[in-house]
């Protein structure tokens, strides 16, 4: 997800209803562990390091949450783009 050329992103958005449901069986620890692999993924694109057999409720949640910050990130890419290339037709006359 990460790219060097693209502008880092001041934070992420969590949505309500995506995050509720994803979290609604998970204990404490593993909200914690998911919120920490949110935050470090949407900030750095590290992938977390969820196990299958040990954690697969996060895994589940996961593959839930993940295209929404790409997408959002994908968006927030576009209208960067979109105000740089504004500025310079503004600033070329």
């Amino acid at each position: 997800m990460a790219n060097a050329e693209s502008k880092k992103r001041p934070g992420i958005m969590l949505y309500f209803e995506t995050i509720r449901n994803c979290t609604k069986r998970l204990d404490f620890e593993e909200k914690g562990r998911l919120f920490d692999a949110i935050l470090a993924y949407g900030e750095d694109g590290n992938l977390p390091d969820f196990s299958e057999e040990e954690d697969l409720s996060l895994c589940i949640a996961w593959d839930v949450i993940r295209p929404q910050i790409d997408n959002d990130n994908l968006r927030y890419q576009e209208k960067c783009q979109m105000a740089q290339n504004a500025a310079r037709a503004r600033w070329s006359d």
